[in-house]
């Protein structure tokens, strides 16, 4: 007669191949949604502007940080394998395919990424939640576009994912790649600055909870070393631009000017955003996305309220 103990070590395997399984199901949905019909769109200027920076470093293999509306260079610098895989060596070759290979597979990478995040919680919400990210149209949208979102979205659930892990097990394997994955995120947009300043927040909410994990201020230090010298080499082009690093320490004092001056050119009210999130008319088209928005209130209230969870 078969043990409690060896049936359990029977189950384990299955129940990590169930996980395998469900994770792939939802990328493979994802990545569909993503990669059909990728150049049907026509480009918008401001993935213009972005291909154009890409061509540049194609034809003359250099990047040279512009803190004027142009963020950071980690778009152009994962763009620059497909280009190269595909053949395209000019800005003229480039196509729309190509460019929008990269955010499209970043956006399937955040959706694993997600599920990673959640899994803690259990098979099913980490599932659930990759789905809802695999056909929130926001996120399907903004994945087939050639600008830097989905990168900086992969790369903040990367650095919380790796934080998590981090947190429960300790190690400086894991210290390295939340550095990394913070440093990618500085690299991509200077608006990722405050995302690293909410996450702090975040974490003093956490009381207790927070000192019961196995992050030592070493390696806390350790990891902001990492992410520090990865903004360093994207910034000033691996060594090639030292003035990069310059211009990348003023821009997010540069964009926080030119907002509170109303010189942006992106001057909305509080609520705009939110409103364009939650419910929108445009003509007979309906933009509802309750389904998205109301669970994660709802998980917010949950989290408030259990401060217990994992």
């Amino acid at each position: 007669m078969q043990s409690p103990a060896s049936n359990g070590e029977n189950l384990e395997p299955r129940r990590r191949g169930l996980d395998v399984a469900l994770l792939l199901l939802v990328a493979l949905f994802a990545l569909g949604l993503r990669l059909s019909d990728l150049a049907v769109r026509p480009m918008h200027a401001d993935e213009a502007n972005q291909a154009v920076k890409l061509g540049a470093m194609l034809e003359g293999g250099t990047y040279r940080f512009d803190p004027r509306d142009h963020h950071g260079p980690t778009l152009y610098y994962f763009g620059l394998l497909p280009a190269r895989l595909r053949g395209e060596t000019t800005l003229a070759a480039l196509t729309e395919t190509t460019v929008r290979l990269t955010p499209a597979l970043a956006g399937v990478a955040a959706v694993a990424l997600l599920w990673w995040l959640v899994r803690p919680l259990g098979r099913w919400p980490a599932f659930m939640a990759a789905l809802l990210l695999a056909v929130s149209p926001a996120a399907v949208y903004y994945s087939r576009y050639f600008i830097q979102e989905s990168l900086l979205v992969m790369f903040t659930l990367g650095a919380l994912a790796c934080g998590q892990v981090w947190w429960r097990k300790g190690g400086w394997h894991w210290a390295v790649a939340t550095g990394v994955a913070g440093g990618l995120m500085l690299a991509t947009k200077a608006s990722a600055l405050p995302y690293g300043v909410a996450a702090l927040l975040a974490l003093t909410c956490c009381g207790r909870k927070w000192r019961e994990g196995k992050i030592t201020g070493l390696w806390a230090a350790v990891a902001a070393g990492t992410a520090l010298l990865v903004a360093v080499a994207f910034y000033s082009s691996f060594g090639s631009n030292p003035g990069g690093l310059r211009d990348a320490a003023g821009t997010p004092w540069a964009m926080l000017g030119r907002v509170a001056g109303g010189e942006s050119g992106h001057e909305k009210p509080w609520w705009y955003y939110a409103g364009l999130f939650i419910f929108q008319r445009n003509g007979g088209y309906l933009w509802d996305q309750t389904v998205f928005w109301l669970p994660a209130l709802l998980g917010c209230v949950i989290a408030w309220r259990r401060p217990g969870l994992p």
